[in-house]
């Protein structure tokens, strides 16, 4: 539990939600996490976080502090919120292998949410078949380009973005959103000016 960033509160076969450890250090958006459970892991995609209070009682209100004036003058304030993160399932790892299809039981509730390693994302990005378990998701993620984008960020910040990754990634997008011309040149458009900065 020492590298534990979160803890699975709720959980299907197609996603997990899980409660972050420390409020204001969730996972980032579009980053992969992994679950661990025995010898079962399971991999997931960070596709929503929310802050809130814990419960009704407990509502927040404008205290027109600083954030470091807030930890100073009310460090208990964040004893009354909860960071949840919602979790696309991607698939699960078996003998150190990646398997890009859902796990024939979902996480259990309590079980360990860990950042994936460098070598899961040099892994996932071997093949593309990961863009395809991501775009089964349509219906729950329905900013998926918005995702997407998040996810290639999390890669480049991996220092593993390459220019025939990126074509890969490009390639297998336009085939997965049905040679969907505008949509892809809203996307190239977007992709440019985030990686050209």
């Amino acid at each position: 539990m020492q590298n534990a960033i979160a803890e699975i509160s709720a959980s299907s076969l197609q996603e997990w939600q899980a409660i972050c450890i420390k409020v204001d250090q969730p996972p980032l958006f579009g980053s992969f996490v992994i679950v661990q459970h025995g010898v079962q892991q399971y991999l997931g995609l960070v596709h929503h976080i929310a802050t809130g209070p814990i419960d009704n009682l407990h509502q927040p209100f404008p205290l027109q502090r600083t954030h470091d004036e807030l930890m100073r003058d009310y460090p208990h304030v964040q004893f009354f919120l909860q960071t949840i993160i919602s979790c696309l399932a991607l698939g699960h790892i078996i003998d150190s292998r990646i398997v890009l299809q859902w796990p024939p039981q979902p996480p259990p509730l309590h079980a360990p949410v860990m950042q994936a390693s460098k070598n899961i994302y040099q892994e996932l990005l071997i093949d593309h078949q990961y863009l395809s378990m991501i775009f089964y998701h349509k219906n729950i993620a329905h900013y998926l380009d918005e995702l997407l984008l998040a996810v290639l960020s999390r890669v480049n910040e991996q220092q593993l973005l390459t220019t025939p990754l990126l074509e890969q990634f490009v390639a297998q997008f336009s085939l997965l959103a049905g040679n969907d011309y505008r949509r892809l040149k809203l996307f190239l458009q977007r992709v440019e000016r985030i990686f050209s900065t």
